[in-house]
């Protein structure tokens, strides 16, 4: 429960989304939808209704192709930009470190 805590923490504790972020691709990445696929995912881990945290094969999918982009492009980001997408970084880490230490592993039988 200690890892599930810490994720709230991070993502009720993020920053708001850089206004210079909107509408801008990095390398064909769109900023706006990247951010919204990580709080998608975040958002079902954390609040999908179920007893306990936990996200299906194509949300963990998608979260770990999210991760992968937001680790390519980092280095194109401004400063403020990459304060809000390495907070997002780190609560994504942590749920996919959730995620397959409880044996959700894209693949495996996910639901």
């Amino acid at each position: 429960m200690k890892r599930v805590n810490r994720i709230k923490f991070l993502w009720e504790n993020k920053g708001t989304f850089p206004r210079e972020s909107a509408g801008k691709d990095v390398d064909g990445h769109c900023l706006v939808m990247l951010d919204d696929a990580i709080a998608g995912c975040i958002t079902c881990f954390l609040y999908g209704g179920t007893k306990s945290p936990t996200l299906d094969r194509n949300r963990l999918r998608i979260l770990e192709q999210c991760l992968s982009d937001l680790r390519i492009i980092c280095t194109q980001l401004t400063e403020d930009e990459l304060l809000y997408f390495q907070q997002l970084a780190e609560a994504s880490e942590e749920v996919l470190k959730f995620c397959k230490k409880e044996g959700m592993v894209p693949g495996e039988g996910l639901s």
